[in-house]
């Protein structure tokens, strides 16, 4: 009953789980930029790759958990013959998509209040 309902929304919860974080990490890229914080960072010696690396490891965290709920909960009703390892890679990797969507999102906006409200 459960997973008969579920299945015709899946899709936009799923969409609506991953907007939240979409919204969130947009925003504070281009607070940074707007605030010029990345700036003074690179004068104290702070290369590119360990920036993105700093926002990539944070998110990581944040997606993966993300994941790995979505793998409990609609693991056994929803995705019942499927591998849970699969399901978890599956989400896990579309995240990984979604931040690297994020950031492309940032270089768009100079204003935060702006690419809030937009993405």
């Amino acid at each position: 009953p459960f997973a008969t309902i579920v299945t015709t929304v899946l899709g936009v919860l799923f969409c609506i789980a991953y907007m939240h974080p979409v919204i969130v990490l947009v925003g504070a890229l281009v607070k940074e930029k707007e605030d010029r914080i990345k700036e003074g960072m690179k004068m104290m010696g702070l290369t590119d790759g360990v920036f993105w690396a700093s926002w990539f490891l944070t998110y990581v965290v944040v997606f993966g958990t993300s994941a790995l709920l979505i793998t409990i909960i609609t693991g056994p009703t929803v995705f019942e013959f499927s591998d849970r390892r699969l399901i978890f890679l599956y989400f896990f990797v579309f995240s990984l998509d979604v931040f690297t969507l994020s950031a492309l999102f940032s270089t768009f906006f100079s204003r935060s209040k702006i690419a809030s409200a937009v993405s």
